[in-house]
């Protein structure tokens, strides 16, 4: 009995901890000091964190997962999702107000590329981490 409260423990720990999502800083420090091409790129990071918080909620994997082994998970993950799509969305704001300011073209074809470059970025370091071990 000890054995079975001992592993589901650790099973809703295990789950709850992965909850979470990628929090985004709505404002920083470098927002004025951005150029165009920067907001372009910070505007494409805020979009593909979006894109993970959608991934992660719903009819999930993750929240079927959480249904089985711990459903208050389920909760928890939604309320994560919701302020993390919160941060992103008034980040996403933040973002179009500094490209108005400093007259910068912000358009979906620029975002796109951006967000190809950060995912061919992200995959080349994960390969370099795989190789080297």
């Amino acid at each position: 009995m000890k054995f079975r409260f001992a592993l589901l423990s650790f099973v809703s720990i295990l789950i709850s901890t992965g909850c979470t999502h990628k929090q985004v800083q709505v404002t920083t420090l470098q927002d004025n000091q951005m150029n165009c091409t920067e907001i372009i790129t910070e505007y494409a990071k805020t979009e593909l964190i979006l894109e993970d918080v959608d991934d992660k909620t719903g009819f999930s994997g993750r929240n079927v997962a959480m249904g089985i082994f711990f459903w208050p998970g389920i909760f928890v993950n939604q309320m994560n999702a919701t302020d993390a799509r919160t941060a992103a969305n008034n980040r996403i704001a933040v973002l179009t107000t500094l490209s108005t300011q400093k007259k910068c073209t912000v358009d979906r074809q620029g975002i796109d590329v951006a967000k190809a470059q950060l995912s061919k970025d992200f995959n080349k370091s994960v390969q370099e981490v795989n190789s080297s071990k």
